[in-house]
């Protein structure tokens, strides 16, 4: 996963995606999942491929984790 360090940016949630030449890009953190999952939305419809969402224990999330206390 990107070296937060060096972006000097943290988030729940890392989007990374494949671009036209099929490449992983990191394309940035959100701090919530709605805010992720727009994110990629938006990459998919510029016509990225490939374009996922990972949580900070660097596993992919598929679908909106549980709120805290639920």
């Amino acid at each position: 996963m990107h070296n937060e360090a060096v972006t000097g940016k943290t988030g729940k949630f890392a989007v990374w995606g494949c671009d036209s030449n099929n490449q992983p890009r990191w394309l940035g953190v959100r701090e919530t999942y709605d805010e992720a999952v727009k994110l990629q939305g938006n990459m998919t419809k510029a016509g990225w491929t490939r374009v996922a969402i990972f949580d900070t224990a660097h596993q992919e999330v598929k679908e909106k984790p549980p709120t805290a206390g639920a």
